[in-house]
């Protein structure tokens, strides 16, 4: 059990072509992780949660980086797989009151059967380029079992991929978004289910299928796919507003 500290675990690699780091996590439990020095200004704490998703371990449970300084030749060698094997129950949260659950930046990443509850960013990754990403579980069509899918609940942002990864499949999972949107300084934040920004690689592999987003204030965006690929695949989601007077997209 990772409780009231401001990271949990945090990943390192060299991200040399080369050399492979595959770090497992398995059975762990991440409760009350907080970015301590982000102001005590509720606008502001919101803005400085919005800029440090990526810059910083703070704040989250699970933190995976590279720290090289230049660029390296990026492969998918580099990849964290994370699971949860002690308990079915969707109820029994794994991730509760946490900044950030899951982090990744240059990382690719597996991600499979955790739950999380009072999370605002749920799952994300950036910089993506030449990595792969499996996220929750890829079962066939016919399947209404969540096998081995994530359970987000209270979320801003559940699922993000940003970059030009290799191989991305998003299946079966269920995020719940926060009751409102998200005040800052400078703007206004509206939750997100699951979103995937494809910059520029036309061979990527992507495959969003049988996930459920829910919306109980109605703000927000289901599920959002940016420069998809002409291997995209986005087929039997579901996206629920409980609010008919809001705008759902």
């Amino acid at each position: 059990l990772f409780e009231n500290i401001y990271n949990g675990i945090t990943v390192i690699t060299s991200n040399n072509k080369y050399n492979a780091h595959q770090p497992i996590l398995y059975n762990n439990r991440f409760n009350n992780i907080h970015n301590d020095a982000i102001g005590s200004n509720v606008n502001i704490q919101n803005e400085n949660l919005l800029n440090n998703i990526y810059k910083t371990s703070r704040g989250a449970a699970i933190y995976a980086t590279d720290w090289s300084l230049t660029k390296q030749p990026l492969t998918d060698i580099h990849y964290l797989k994370i699971d949860n094997l002690i308990t079915t129950n969707p109820n029994d949260y794994l991730f509760t009151n946490c900044d950030k659950g899951i982090v990744t930046k240059k990382m690719g990443a597996e991600v499979k059967n955790t739950t999380m509850q009072d999370v605002p960013f749920g799952i994300l990754n950036s910089e993506a380029d030449g990595q792969k990403y499996w996220i929750g579980d890829i079962i066939g069509n016919n399947s209404t079992a969540a096998k081995n899918g994530n359970a987000i609940t209270n979320a801003l942002i559940g699922i993000q991929v940003l970059g030009n990864a290799s191989h991305v499949k998003i299946g079966n999972n269920i995020v719940k978004t926060i009751y409102n949107f998200l005040p800052t300084t400078q703007t206004t934040v509206y939750p997100k289910g699951i979103e995937m920004i494809n910059y520029n690689n036309p061979s990527m592999i992507e495959d969003i299928s049988q996930n459920e987003v829910h919306f109980y204030a109605g703000y927000g965006a289901g599920i959002t796919v940016s420069n998809g690929s002409p291997a995209l695949k986005l087929e039997h989601n579901l996206v629920n507003m409980y609010n008919s007077q809001k705008t759902l997209k």
